[in-house]
């Protein structure tokens, strides 16, 4: 695959953001190695990926005044849609029904910019709500099962051509070692500074725990947003059911303690036999960082100590999966900007050395 003339592109962080940034960038023509201390498949990769072993569904965090959010977060609903349409069994991606709760709702969630992104929208009736909920939204949506759907998007980036390279990182720069001709970089890592300076510290901790349960019986997702936390249930296609909750607040609840408070929401999760009717298969505690104020899209443009001119194509800080495809096509194309830039400031240094 690496027969194209465009230079090549070194992506920082083995996450969804890092293998779709790195798939697009291959099929705009750029050789692409993904370099990361951990991998999918890796024994620890969970630990250090929390968040892409979490499962989720497509929900946008984008308020009506972030317009780039709400592309990047549409954009990828598409393709997400299509993608469970055309490869569900492979990509762990399948649609369904997906029911929304608000404990105190926003202006934002009151008036839903995406209401025409997903298919059958429509506000429950207020007599239809679970005791406690001011509002509540249902519609189709997309169910991601993180675990395999990354591990398809591995698949593609390696047979499409894509390289990996294991490497121990304090800091992005260190991946552009004395032997490496690589003057373009992706930054898709949430926990590595660029260089000396200082890690991003416009971050919170978010804690998460969850379980998954047999109960096939379940055929919806469910989410609850409260003041303090945001509570769900996601089904999978093998018949078990994601349960969890995140807060921004350590907490320590236990199994029977989270599913008692579900099942308010979602009577179906007992089927009327009872909490200790439910086989609990696995559990997790796990924490992630995202950007107070949104994810970082952007370009930087650096002079390494070798007096070596950089670009670096920001492209973290997301919170889930719901913006990979849009940000990433972002990124390309910040990627192209920048080639141009630097393949302009070369014709500018060669002219001036002609001059000689």
């Amino acid at each position: 695959m690496f027969t194209s003339s465009l230079p090549c592109v070194h992506v920082v962080g083995a996450n969804v953001y890092g293998y779709t940034s790195a798939i697009l960038l291959i099929l705009q023509g750029y050789k692409v190695t993904i370099i990361a201390n951990h991998f999918p498949g890796d024994a620890d990769y969970a630990c250090n990926y929390p968040d892409n072993h979490v499962n989720s569904h497509w929900q946008t965090e984008a308020s009506t005044a972030d317009a780039h959010l709400q592309e990047y977060d549409a954009t990828s609903f598409k393709m997400f849609w299509n993608l469970a349409k055309c490869k569900a069994s492979e990509s762990g991606i399948i649609i369904g029904s997906s029911f929304k709760y608000y404990q105190s709702p926003t202006d934002d969630q009151l008036n839903p910019w995406w209401k025409n992104v997903v298919p059958g929208f429509e506000t429950i009736q207020n007599h239809e709500l679970p005791e406690g909920v001011q509002l509540g939204h249902h519609y189709t949506t997309v169910l991601i099962n993180t675990k395999r759907y990354l591990g398809w998007l591995q698949t593609q980036f390696l047979s499409m051509g894509g390289r990996q390279r294991r490497a121990a990182m304090n800091k992005i720069l260190d991946v552009v070692g004395d032997q490496d001709h690589v003057s373009m970089i992706v930054n898709c890592s949430d926990d590595l500074p660029l260089g000396t300076d200082a890690l991003d510290t416009s971050s919170q901790t978010i804690y998460q725990q969850q379980y998954t349960v047999q109960a096939s019986q379940i055929r919806k997702a469910v989410q609850v947003k409260t003041k303090d936390e945001e509570l769900y249930i996601y089904p999978r296609m093998d018949g078990t059911v994601v349960i969890g909750s995140s807060r921004r607040k350590q907490h320590d609840e236990n199994a029977t303690q989270l599913l008692n408070r579900m099942a308010d929401y979602c009577p179906e999760l007992t089927w009327g036999k009872g909490m200790d009717a439910l086989n609990i298969i696995d559990q997790e505690k796990t924490t992630k960082s995202t950007r107070l104020h949104g994810p970082r899209v952007e370009n930087q443009f650096i002079v390494t100590p070798l007096g070596t001119r950089l670009s670096v194509t920001h492209n973290y800080g997301h919170d889930g999966y719901q913006s990979s495809w849009g940000s990433s096509k972002c990124a390309v194309r910040l990627v192209n900007e920048a080639y141009a830039n630097l393949k302009k400031d070369s014709q500018s240094i060669s002219e001036l050395l002609s001059r000689l």
